[in-house]
């Protein structure tokens, strides 16, 4: 079995060129941070938390759990497809250490990395293949609804954002039934740029529409997990209705989507919140303490709880 670095070297990820990614990334979201600090100052954000109704909070984290398990039943479900059965705790562990990593590396190729690490007995390729299949489906599904909630933002028009649905929709749809044809393209496997590839495209044609459907359920499960989430604090520093949460979540969830240039979606998750909720009133303090709530018990503490699987699955081998 490739190890996670051959692996990942083989796929000819550049380290240079992922260490420049990373910085202007990370300058990106501190530009961004520094302008929308400028005005909203620290004693505003401190302001809106000290107001805050912590039972509400409460309940947000309460849910931090929930949508990391569904994550390993996803994870879990996708590899039984590809016939890698794994424990459930196994499957845990491997989501909780590829979080880590994913929201620290450019294009989140840390996952991939962490997950190969994570599955001895399974080959680089394939775990590369199904981390694919579950990014781009995880994004789709952001999409389709998040699509006609940002045109509904810009243009005010419902009926323009119900046919930006079916135009997704299409689309989507379109390209499933394209993939199967995209994926019996064969590739030189003996050529050393294009036998990664190959591989990948090999592994990813192996996953059956029914586990698809599951992964699908999963994904929508963890989305609507956020949509509470975000509700839940929202109420808790301001008065936000469901609709509002709705389709603010939504517009906000399909520009990070769109533009995946910011280190741990830092700046533009703060930027979306107060130009979206601001639309419904949502002071820009309060939009602001939201996301930097959201970034804490979404990512930075399960982040924290995957190194500290990591550390510990280390310390066992040595």
């Amino acid at each position: 079995m490739e190890g996670a670095g051959e692996f990942l070297t083989s796929t000819n990820l550049s380290e240079s060129s992922g260490t420049t990614s990373i910085v202007v990334k990370a300058l990106l979201s501190i530009a961004v941070l520094g302008f929308l600090f400028s005005m909203v100052s620290p004693r505003e954000l401190v302001h809106a938390w000290s107001g805050a109704s912590w039972d509400w909070i409460a309940g947000a984290v309460v849910l931090t759990p929930v949508h990391l398990l569904l994550r390993a039943f996803r994870w879990r479900s996708l590899l039984a497809g590809a016939g890698e059965p794994v424990e459930a705790a196994r499957a845990f562990r491997s989501v909780m250490v590829g979080y880590a990593f994913a929201v620290s590396t450019p294009a989140e190729v840390g996952e991939i990395a962490a997950r190969v690490r994570m599955h001895d007995g399974v080959a680089g390729p394939r775990i590369l293949g199904l981390v694919l299949v579950e990014k781009v489906l995880h994004s789709l599904l952001i999409l389709i609804p998040g699509i006609p909630a940002l045109v509904l933002y810009l243009w005010g028009d419902p009926l323009t954002a119900w046919l930006a649905l079916v135009a997704i929709l299409v689309i989507v749809v379109s390209a499933a039934l394209g993939t199967p044809r995209l994926l019996l393209l064969r590739f030189d496997e003996t050529h050393p740029r294009l036998a990664p590839l190959a591989r990948t495209l090999r592994e990813i044609g192996t996953v059956q529409r029914r586990t698809l459907a599951s992964l699908a359920l999963a994904t929508i499960a963890i989305l609507l997990v956020y949509v509470v989430q975000e509700y839940l604090l929202l109420n808790a520093v301001t008065d936000l209705g469901i609709t509002e949460t709705w389709n603010g979540f939504w517009a906000g969830m399909s520009v990070r989507t769109l533009v995946p240039i910011f280190v741990m979606d830092l700046g533009i998750r703060e930027a979306s919140h107060v130009l979206f909720f601001g639309r419904y009133g949502v002071d820009a303090s309060a939009a602001m303490a939201v996301s930097l709530l959201m970034f804490c018990i979404n990512i930075l503490l399960p982040s924290l709880a995957g190194l500290a699987f990591l550390f510990r699955k280390e310390a066992i081998r040595s």
